[in-house]
């Protein structure tokens, strides 16, 4: 989730948009894909070093689940496990090279949650399987986290 933008910062391009296929890569892990990734987290961390800023929240980690809630949205770099590992080393990378820390998002399985916490804040009222920790005992839902 972008916080900082327009008018004082610049409008950087999500997750998705640099893995998209219109920008010249396809889907699978390409060279060009991860540096691209990695060349545009290290502007982003110079425009926050600038700002005399050293830790963001990024990258967004999270392996988004077809029948689940949208609440991760643009901030994926997909949903195969190998790419989003890849991807989000090359994004801690760009941001080490400007001098920033990056903090990996969000919890394992956020990515299968089927409301956002937005709309039921209140642990009791948040469907079981968020309070559940068996559907992540799943290889593919905690390896971006290793």
């Amino acid at each position: 989730m972008a916080r900082l933008g327009p008018p004082h910062w610049r409008s950087w391009p999500s997750a998705a948009a640099l893995t998209d296929p219109a920008w010249g890569g396809d889907r699978v892990v390409a060279l060009r894909t991860a540096e691209r990734v990695k060349c545009n987290y290290e502007a982003l961390g110079l425009e926050l070093a600038a700002a005399g800023v050293t830790v963001t929240c990024a990258p967004v980690l999270d392996l988004p689940q077809p029948d689940a809630h949208d609440v991760i949205g643009d901030r994926a770099f997909g949903s195969a496990v190998e790419s989003v590992v890849a991807l989000g080393r090359a994004c801690l990378e760009g941001l080490q090279l400007a001098g920033i820390a990056g903090v990996i998002k969000h919890i394992p399985g956020h990515g299968r949650a089927r409301a956002t916490p937005r709309v039921c804040p209140a642990s009791t009222q948040r469907p079981a399987h968020w309070r559940s920790t068996a559907r992540l005992s799943r290889p593919c839902q905690t390896r971006p986290w290793r």
